[in-house]
């Protein structure tokens, strides 16, 4: 049964409800608050204590109130969940530990499986609440320092060749993404995997311990474990001797066991995208032959993935490569322990806005839009965020701060004002490239609604970077000696988004390799229900009902891993929507992809879609030109464009959709689901000369394609509905 309250603490802090729902409280004092109180539970928590924490420098009277506030905006929040878990009285607060799940007190709990406990753990704790009070700092550091002691002792505990296999997978990733020198950790790792049978993995974890070893001063470490070899002396960075031997006969044997050519396909199948049918390679189609998928300039070469040992167990993927990325801010004031984390997503600095002298009401937009930058970026995976607090700070003067928060990027910006009117310039610098602007965008709006500005011009800035950030860190080349999940992830996503046939199936293994390194991560699953989606959508699936399935156990478990990711939440959305055709279901799952992440432009155009399933096309319009207008220039502006044109089709107005088609196709000419809009309302207009030339584009990118097939994939509600795209497509020449 799932508890009533689950309080995820390390990293960014999450809180949802037993249907997930988010509680999280807005105010970050009041978030902080929940924090300690979940963190000491079921022990209560003097008020004169919360105070002291949180309110450090207030005056007490002052502080008082405040705390009185705190506790009745998470009252508000919690809703009737306050009643059976919060207690308050006039000397305390408490929340009990009935119906109440934290990450940290599992991670404390005897009987707890190791592997379940260690993947809970990150170096970062609370990071979001960084800088509420410097009080509240001090203890968050103690806190992290005393958990980090607590799973470093129930690592080490796992490393004994008698623990089972993904217990001392688990403790040996953990304890190499800490201390990437830990020789014992290494041997532990290395044997582990070659005893699970995943040869793969064992032998990538050995280039891993050499890539992480090479840096070092030469001697300090010596070559790779080869088959036979004596263990090296044993010292402080050295591990013990049997532990080398085991590594050492381990290593031999997955060396052995290894394929000498060959792709990891696991997951792909049900699509069809991966064949050893040698007409089909000499053809230039998919294959398992590297060499079939020519890889490109995103994608590079040496990322392709060796096959998994013949008979391994490909349902227990080898361990979780990396620590799952933090989506919430952090603070430089905690850099020397946030730089432990070797494995975490784009870390990204937000600087103060600055104003030009005497800009009067743009000085409070400044403050408050720096804020919700912080707050909008947050609630992206795969992007850590660190708010560096400086309201017009020179940027000369707080360099080697940023170098200590280890930043890749830099956001800030530049606030004017005149009369009614406010001009807000933002910028992107790449640090890697020197400082470099590398993004810039402006808004011109009116200044009347504070807050409503602040959060309309962050939901368009952060959207607009998030998904080019993805895309340029594989560029940058900054992970090209980091064969991890994540850099498998940032290579699979150009050819994803591209829909070149050939690019596209070479993503999806880089995906599934990416998913089977790190189970754990939430994204990947998500990206990979992204990619079935679309293979089925274009029709490059052999086996659609198998395809479908992929997307739906792959969402599905997106949102069990992390229940506030946006993508994976809209994408199981949209798998009841289309794939099962009941978009009555989808539409509250749309609403929580809504709260999750409001700056998503992808769930705003699934959304749109659902809306106009349902026959409700003004509003599917609203929402499909929400994603256009948070991100105009997105890698999938052709498929936002598709969203939007089909409530036009469905309401009948024809030249819309055809007007929207057309940006759509020019946008991505491999796109097929684009085509299949523009015919129908070409053929419902008698533009049968226009129409004739789409219909041939269509039927090349999907061979046999009719109108019984558009009408079996469609999931339009209303027979009206049907009847208009079934005729348009039958006027437009399709059989």
């Amino acid at each position: 049964m799932p508890a009533l309250l689950s309080v995820h603490l390390f990293g960014g802090m999450r809180a949802v409800d037993a249907a997930a729902r988010p509680v999280l409280p807005r105010a970050r004092k009041t978030r902080a608050l929940l924090a300690v109180l979940a963190m000491h539970a079921p022990r209560p928590v003097l008020r004169t204590e919360l105070i002291a924490l949180l309110w450090s420098r207030r005056e007490p009277e002052q502080a008082r109130g405040s705390l009185r506030q705190a506790l009745h905006e998470l009252q508000t929040e919690l809703g009737p969940l306050a009643a059976s878990l919060l207690h308050a009285d006039r000397r305390d607060l408490a929340l009990s530990e009935r119906g109440l799940w934290t990450d940290v007190a599992t991670l404390s709990r005897a009987g707890a499986p190791q592997a379940v406990v260690l993947a809970l753990h990150r170096p970062l704790l609370l990071a979001d609440l960084a800088g509420v009070d410097p009080a509240l700092d001090v203890w968050i550091a103690g806190e992290a320092r005393r958990l980090a002691r607590v799973a470093h002792g129930l690592a080490r505990a796992a490393l004994d060749p008698a623990m089972p296999v993904e217990a001392t997978i688990a403790a040996a990733e953990h304890l190499v993404a800490q201390d990437p020198t830990d020789a014992a950790a290494w041997a532990a790792l290395i044997a582990a995997l070659a005893r699970s049978g995943d040869a793969a993995a064992a032998v990538a974890a050995e280039r891993r311990r050499r890539d992480a070893l090479a840096p070092r001063a030469p001697g300090a470490t010596g070559p790779a474990v080869p088959a036979g070899a004596a263990p090296p002396a044993r010292g402080a960075d050295s591990a013990p001797a049997g532990a080398f031997l085991a590594a050492s006969a381990a290593l031999a044997r997955a060396r052995a066991a290894l394929p000498t050519t060959g792709l990891a396909t696991t997951g792909l199948a049900a699509t069809g995208l991966a064949t050893t049918d040698p007409a089909a390679r000499q053809a230039g189609r998919f294959s398992e032959a590297p060499a079939a998928f020519a890889p490109t300039d995103d994608v590079p070469a040496d990322l392709l993935p060796a096959d998994p040992a013949p008979g391994a167990d490909e349902g227990t993927p080898p361990g979780a490569g990396e620590p799952a990325p933090s989506s919430a801010a952090c603070s430089p004031t905690r850099a020397t322990w946030i730089g432990a984390a070797t494995a975490r997503g784009l870390r990204i600095g937000v600087i103060g806005l600055r104003t030009l002298a005497g800009a009067g009401e743009a000085t409070a937009l400044a403050a408050g839009l720096s804020e919700e930058l912080v707050a909008a970026l947050a609630r992206f995976r795969g992007i850590s965020c660190i708010p560096l607090g400086l309201v017009g700070g020179a940027m000369g003067g707080e360099a080697a701060r940023w170098d200590r928060a280890d930043l890749d990027f830099l956001l800030d910006g530049m606030i004017q004002a005149s009369g009614e009117l406010v001009r807000v310039n933002m910028r992107l610098l790449d640090f890697a490239a020197g400082g470099e602007v590398v993004w810039s965008t402006r808004f011109d709006r009116p200044l009347q609604n504070l807050f409503a500005l602040q959060d309309e011009i962050a939901g368009e800035t952060v959207a607009r970077l998030e998904s080019r950030l993805l895309l340029w860190e594989e560029r940058r080349g900054r992970a090209a000696a980091d064969p991890t999940a994540r850099r498998l992830l940032r290579a699979a996503l150009p050819g994803l988004l591209r829909l070149d046939r050939a690019a596209f199936a070479h993503a999806g293994v880089l995906l599934d390799s990416s998913r089977r390194l790190d189970p754990g991560n939430a994204s990947v699953h998500a990206w990979l229900a992204h990619w079935h989606l679309f293979a089925v959508g274009q029709g490059w699936a052999e086996d659609p009902t198998g395809a479908a399935q992929q997307v739906r156990s792959l969402a599905d478990a997106a949102v069990a891993l992390d229940p506030e990711d946006a993508r994976g939440l809209a994408l199981a959305a949209h798998v009841r929507g289309f794939v099962d055709r009941d978009a009555a279901a989808a539409e509250p799952m749309h609403a929580r992809v809504a709260d999750a992440n409001p700056n998503l432009p992808l769930g705003w155009a699934l959304s749109g879609l659902n809306e106009a399933y349902l026959g409700r096309h003004d509003e599917a319009i609203r929402r499909a030109g929400m994603a256009r207008k948070l991100s105009p220039q997105d890698p999938l502006r052709y498929f936002f464009d598709m969203a939007l044109a089909v409530p036009h089709l469905l309401s009948g107005d024809d030249a819309a959709a055809v007007r929207v088609g057309h940006a759509a196709i020019a946008a991505n000419p491999g796109f097929s689901s684009a085509y299949k809009t523009q015919l129908a309302a070409l053929g419902n207009l008698g533009r049968r000369e226009e129409a004739g030339a789409i219909r041939a584009r269509l039927l090349e990118l999907e061979p046999g394609f009719s109108v019984g097939q558009a009408l079996e994939r469609s999931p339009i509600q209303s027979a009206d509905g049907r009847a208009r795209y079934a005729e348009g497509l039958r006027r437009g020449g399709l059989d």
